[in-house]
Parts: C-alpha cells; sequence; structure tokens
C-alpha cells in the first residue's frame, strides 16, 4: 500500500463520477487534496457536491511553496500544486492524467500513477471484481486513452 497518494483535480472528478473515491482511500495510508485542488473542484459545474464531498473524505492541506522551476514548467496550478505537495512529503506519489505534469514528476523524482493505474491498482489487489466497467466509463467521460493504451492495460490484469 502507498503511504500517501497526493491527488489532482482530473482523478478526482473521475473517481467521483465512477462513485468510487472509495477505492483513493482504500490503496493508500491517507489521501492529500492540495487547497488549489479543491478550489478547482469547487468552481466545476459540480463543484460544491464534489468539493464537500472531497473534504468529507480527504486531507486537504496547503501546498509547499512552488519552486522557481515549477511556476516555469507552465503546468495548470493544480499540477503544480500536487507535485510540489508530493515533493515535499516523503513516501508520496502524485496522482495526474496530465502527460505534461507526469513527465515532470519523475524529472524530480516524484512517483506518479494515473486514474487508469489506480483502477488497475485496485483490481490487482482485489477491491474491484473488474477493471474494464469503470474504464468504460472513463472512456465515455472522455478520458484520454487510446485504445492500445486500454488494451494493453486491462491485458496486464487479466481482462
Amino acid at each position: 500500500m502507498v503511504e500517501v497518494l497526493v491527488a489532482d483535480t482530473s482523478a478526482l472528478i473521475y473517481f467521483f463520477h465512477l462513485k468510487r473515491l472509495d477505492l483513493l482511500s482504500a490503496l493508500s495510508a491517507e489521501v492529500l487534496i492540495p487547497r488549489r485542488v479543491l478550489e478547482e473542484l469547487a468552481s466545476g459545474s459540480e463543484g460544491d457536491l464534489l468539493a464537500s464531498e472531497v473534504r468529507r473524505r480527504f486531507v486537504v492541506v496547503l501546498a509547499a511553496e512552488l519552486t522557481p522551476a515549477m511556476i516555469e514548467w507552465g503546468l495548470g496550478q493544480g499540477e503544480s500544486h500536487v507535485l510540489a505537495v508530493a515533493s515535499a512529503r516523503p513516501g508520496s506519489e502524485a496522482v495526474l492524467d496530465d502527460r505534461q505534469a507526469r513527465r515532470r514528476a519523475v524529472s524530480i523524482g516524484v512517483p506518479v500513477v494515473g486514474t487508469l493505474g489506480l483502477i488497475l491498482r485496485a483490481k490487482q489487489r482485489g477491491l474491484i471484481s473488474a477493471a474494464r466497467p469503470l474504464v468504460e466509463e472513463l472512456v465515455r467521460r472522455k478520458a484520454f486513452l487510446s485504445s492500445e493504451l486500454i488494451a494493453a492495460a486491462l491485458g496486464r490484469v487479466g481482462e
């Protein structure tokens, strides 16, 4: 089990729509949400309900200070603050779906996983009986997943 997940906006929205926010807590000892991510959630179309649910389930934290490099990367505020929190907290894994943010995480030595990776992890740990229905719902929700990536991912968990 991962000690700490630091989640970004997109993953929280996807798991909320999947009605599986519980999986984040089941996959780690603690889930941290940077305050900036909570603000992004609150500004969306389902903002009040989503932000309230996230506040109820997870720990909202102020981000560590952004380094000059993090500011120069030009990532979104949510991604930047996820990286700041995860890099300041040993044992953390950043939950990021944005490709550029994932690359930056790797470049600063922060372990990273995306929504799809967490679904696969949940399947491998027996928290869900099948990954395919959740992955299909991600696709319906316009997640940017190629058919090749989906096939490879589901193959890893025998589906």
